[in-house]
């Protein structure tokens, strides 16, 4: 029987645990190691109403084969939405329990063995050609294969003010709340979105400054009509990052508005990616990756329109390192909004270190996220019995966060894990 633990349950190894058990036709035991097991993960399970999804509700299906699986279900259960609305993620994380229930229900129909972990995965370990999961709680527990989900980890940063590292523990933002600002957002990036929403949710209604590098928010979506239909020839001919701006400068000045070409240029972006080499990607991730970001992961319309008026009427001041540095405030509490920290010899997970440190993973060349094979099966020890899945695979690809790449990672896991050699 093949033993598989998934190290993590958000979106991810929630996603994967589904693929696999609609896709069984064998025995297995399923390992699901997480100290919380909730399918919405973080991203979902926001109790706010305020905070959207950045893709309309037709492009949200959990499954990529099956297009409308979002909107049927939306239809069922909240039809006051439609497929083109940003929905409450709250509502997405409802979608993703469904989803769970519906997994385990076939996983009984099939007499599949689905073992819940409560606890922390904090190292794997190799002997004779085994290897077995070791958790905080103490189990050693033994597998054929492991999928590493662990998720996006949070950047801490370094700041004069007191500052809330991990906003996003269950109650820190209402405990905050009522305290006198101003409130100083380190970011400018969703995440400083999403805190601006969050606290005035909680009835926060002091003065809120955010910054960064270039002091740039996220664009919002506009309606402009069909994707533009890129030409692969074209995209295949550029091999530099310089040609890549340049390329996409002259797609984006003829098209009618540009996010027709930035949206049309997703199922190139993969393989675009691939075709730079390191030294490229490295210079990509320095100098680009905020001005791409922005442009590539969109607020939905209203969210923006409320962060205009906030701007406007001065209870926002968005400002980029420069203007900072002059800024004559002193915050009451700084909030780190900087992202995730996705180089892993930098971080703090403790399995991540143990893994690296016993040679289960390998930075990826480029020093973002881990090196893997074409089908995810992670370069170490453990090959290729590793597999990994979401924000460790950016520097592979690029694009590694968003539901309609991580669906489609769930499925290729899924198939690889099947057809993965057995090392019994």
């Amino acid at each position: 029987m093949t033993r598989i633990a998934i190290i993590g349950f958000g979106f991810s190894g929630s996603m994967v645990a589904a693929h696999l058990v609609r896709s069984a036709t064998s025995p297995c035991e399923l390992y699901l190691i997480d100290p919380f097991l909730n399918p919405r993960g973080l991203a979902y399970s926001t109790p706010y109403d305020a905070h959207l999804l950045n893709v309309r509700a037709a492009g949200m299906s959990a499954f990529a084969e099956d297009a409308t699986h979002f909107t049927r279900w939306l239809a069922q259960h909240h039809s006051q939405y439609t497929p083109q609305d940003f929905v409450p993620r709250r509502v997405y994380g409802d979608y993703l329990e469904a989803i769970w229930l519906e997994t385990q229900e076939i996983a009984a129909q099939k007499k599949l063995s689905l073992k819940l972990v409560p606890t922390y995965a904090v190292a794997c370990v190799k002997q004779d050609g085994a290897f077995a999961v070791m958790t905080e709680r103490g189990d050693a527990i033994a597998v054929d294969r492991i999928v590493v989900a662990t998720g996006n980890e949070v950047k801490p940063v370094n700041s004069a003010h007191p500052t809330l590292q991990t906003p996003w523990q269950e109650g820190a933002l209402a405990q905050v709340a009522s305290t006198a600002g101003p409130f100083l957002l380190i970011g400018t990036g969703l995440t400083a979105v999403d805190m601006v929403l969050a606290l005035r949710a909680e009835g926060y209604k002091g003065q809120l400054a955010a910054y960064s590098r270039n002091g740039l928010l996220p664009q919002p979506h506009r309606d402009y009509g069909p994707a533009e239909a890129l030409s692969a020839t074209d995209i295949e001919a550029n091999h530099t990052l310089r040609a890549w701006a340049g390329w996409l400068r002259r797609q984006a000045s003829a098209a009618s508005d540009w996010r027709a070409v930035v949206d049309g240029l997703r199922p190139f972006t993969q393989s675009a990616w691939a075709r730079l080499r390191t030294r490229q990607q490295q210079l990509f991730f320095r100098r680009v990756a905020s001005f791409w970001s922005i442009h590539r992961h969109r607020m939905a319309p209203q969210i923006a329109a409320q962060l205009d008026a906030e701007i406007a009427a001065g209870s926002l001041h968005v400002m980029n390192r420069a203007a900072y540095k002059a800024w004559q405030q002193t915050p009451t509490l700084a909030i780190n909004c900087t992202g995730a920290e996705l180089d892993v010899r930098r971080s703090a997970n403790p399995l991540l270190r143990n893994l690296l440190a016993g040679g289960f993973i390998e930075p990826h060349a480029n020093g973002v996220g881990v090196a893997v094979d074409a089908q995810h099966r992670v370069w170490g020890e453990g090959y290729p019995h590793v597999f990994s899945i979401g924000a460790l695979m950016t520097g592979q690809l690029l694009e590694s966060t968003a539901v309609p790449e991580l669906r489609v990672q769930a499925h290729l896991i899924a198939e690889a894990l099947w057809k993965s050699p057995s090392n019994k």
